[in-house]
This record gives structure tokens, sequence and C-alpha cells, in this order.
């Protein structure tokens, strides 16, 4: 895992804590909950990179490979 990525994954559980305690009003829950929501964006996108950077792994015997989508739009 990417230093980032684990950057993301202590500040997200950092902020799950601070929901699970209960101290929270309604506001700081709303904030912080928002905060978790983008920080799960951004690591999505960093796990996106690494998915679209991995080589294609080969068909396991007798399955056809699924056609991949190009990005054209079509």
């Amino acid at each position: 895992m990417s230093e980032e990525l684990n950057r993301i994954v202590k500040r997200i559980e950092d902020e799950a804590r601070r929901l699970s305690a209960g101290d929270l009003d309604q506001d700081g829950a709303a904030d912080a909950a928002t905060e978790v929501a983008r920080l799960a964006g951004e690591a999505a996108a960093i796990v996106d990179g690494f998915a679209r950077a991995a080589k294609q792994v080969p068909a396991a015997p007798g399955q056809s490979r699924l056609p991949m989508d190009s990005g054209s739009g079509r």
C-alpha cells in the first residue's frame, strides 16, 4: 500500500473513532461523516490508479476473457 493511502486510512479510522465515541454534536458528526466520505473518495482514486496500472491477469483455464472497456464512451 502507498504511504498516501496509509495516511488516508489512518485519518478515516480517526474520524470513525470520533463518530463512534458519541461525543460529537449533530454538526460535528455531520462534519466528521463528510470528511470520511471525502477521504474515502481519495482512497478510491488511489486504489483505482493501482488497478489501472496492474497487468491484466490471464483467464483461468476453461474460462473466457471478458471484453475490456477501452473508455471510448460508446
